[in-house]
């Protein structure tokens, strides 16, 4: 019996989550439709710019140096003062 490759399957394989035998058949499915290869290339794509919007977002939510050395002397002095008392 023949399996039909799903996007489904595609997304296991491109993150590495297929047994050794599935990875085995999609490859060989991959090697002669060309459909496949191109859902294949449009998955890696949209990962890809997953990735960069991630990256993007944590860059741009990150506090500035100043801000974080802010809060760690407020910290620090908040620590202080609550020792004496």
């Amino acid at each position: 019996m023949k399996h039909i490759i799903t996007q489904n399957d595609l997304l296991l394989y491109l993150y590495n989550e297929v047994s050794y035998l599935e990875k085995m058949a999609i490859e060989q499915a991959l090697k002669t439709n060309a459909q496949l290869q191109k859902e294949l290339q449009n998955l890696r794509a949209m990962d890809e710019q997953l990735i960069d919007i991630i990256d993007t977002e944590k860059t741009a939510a990150a506090p500035s140096d100043l801000s974080l050395q802010n809060i760690l002397n407020y910290s620090q002095r908040s620590h202080l003062t609550t020792e004496f008392y």
